[in-house]
């Protein structure tokens, strides 16, 4: 799938072989990895004549020759379906990737239950759970395994789906919930769209306002009001009610006394 963004290591631009490549040759293998970055195939690239196009007035035969060069010194092969990056997808692997797809996968399929369960008690028909699902493996923000999962906070920063968390709630998640939020946040989207910000901030704001019978405040950490409380569209009271629709405006007013656990 297509990446927004792709790995590269110090050990591989500072390497002896590529230090050795003309500046030229050098600059054509970074283009040639982020052609195979975008077009998603396991480090095979798009036609030589698409990516001529691209860095025009840069000619086919350039390309090749390029390509022809990289072949030389291991970077790039040549087969049946085309050109190929031989080291790209090896390199865009991780200790973590195979647990952040596993853990993707089991989210997708909770949340997906959920919905159903949501459907059957509430009476929607299945076409209108396909409709909220729909958004989640688009090229516009779903969560298949080509999704960025950021790394670190700078990262996490430039993400979309942890912005618009971050709009909600004030803050950005912990790195070990980065997945869990963006996989949350993508099945809202689909729901709720443009509206996303408006329609879940009530569940932050009724989370972080409450206390627990102890008179501590609720765990800010936690995401429960997002992936339970948001997802399930209820905010429940202290004795396991959910509050009225009308009444959820009272938690962006600031009227929390009627929700405070006690």
């Amino acid at each position: 799938m297509k990446r927004y963004w792709y790995k590269t290591y110090v050990q591989d631009i500072l390497s002896k072989e590529r230090m050795q490549m003309p500046d030229w040759l050098f600059r054509r293998l970074v283009e040639f990895e982020a052609f195979a970055a975008d077009y998603g195939a396991e480090g095979l690239l798009p036609p030589v004549k698409d990516m001529a196009w691209i860095l025009r007035p840069v000619e086919e035969t350039k390309l090749s020759e390029a390509l022809q060069s990289l072949s030389e010194v291991g970077e790039a092969e040549q087969t049946p379906e085309g050109w190929r990056l031989t080291h790209f997808e090896g390199r865009q692997q991780s200790d973590s990737y195979d647990r952040v797809r596993r853990f993707r996968e089991k989210r997708r399929n909770d949340v997906k239950r959920g919905v159903t369960r949501e459907a059957e008690e509430t009476g929607l028909s299945s076409s209108s759970e396909s409709v909220s699902l729909s958004g989640l493996d688009s090229e516009g923000g779903g969560v298949g395994e080509g999704v960025w999962i950021p790394e670190t906070p700078a990262q996490a920063l430039e993400h979309p789906d942890i912005q618009a968390f971050k709009a909600i709630c004030g803050r950005i998640p912990g790195v070990q919930d980065y997945a869990l939020v963006i996989e949350t946040i993508c099945l809202l989207r689909a729901k709720h769209g443009t509206q996303l910000t408006e329609v879940v901030k009530p569940y932050w704001l009724a989370w972080s306002t409450r206390k627990t019978r102890g008179g501590r405040n609720y765990d800010v950490a936690s995401l429960v009001w997002l992936t339970e409380w948001a997802v399930n569209g209820q905010i429940p009271r202290a004795n396991g009610s959910e509050p009225k629709a009308e009444d959820r405006g009272k938690y962006i007013k600031g009227e929390y006394a009627d929700y405070v656990e006690h």
